[in-house]
């Protein structure tokens, strides 16, 4: 059973990356876009927009490292390889401790 969710999963993953690149431009890790599938949430095209401005903006402040917050979705992004390394949904209800990072852009 666990095997076929995994593959499930992958088989998920491929399509959404690629939609991922095509519409933003940027990398997501595998982690990041399996939380992005287990997630409520659905990422539009605006959002994505929304990300990407927030990546811009922080890379003009110089960061490295940044959580950037698009629509109550929390996303870790390292700027400097424009990859979304993590996602929080569900933030605001967890005790959470982020560190290493140097920004937080809300948009």
């Amino acid at each position: 059973m666990l095997n076929k969710e995994k593959t499930d999963t992958q088989s998920l993953e491929n399509p959404l990356l690629d939609q991922l690149k095509q519409v933003s431009g940027m990398k997501f890790s595998k982690h990041a876009i399996k939380r992005l599938l287990l997630s409520d949430s659905e990422l539009s095209s605006t959002d994505l927009k929304q990300l990407r401005l927030g990546l811009e903006k922080a890379a003009g402040k110089n960061s490295q490292m940044s959580l950037i917050i698009v629509n109550n979705i929390a996303y870790i992004v390292s700027i400097k390889n424009s990859t979304v390394i993590t996602v929080f949904s569900d933030y605001s209800t967890k005790k959470r401790v982020v560190n290493e990072i140097d920004s937080i852009v809300f948009m």
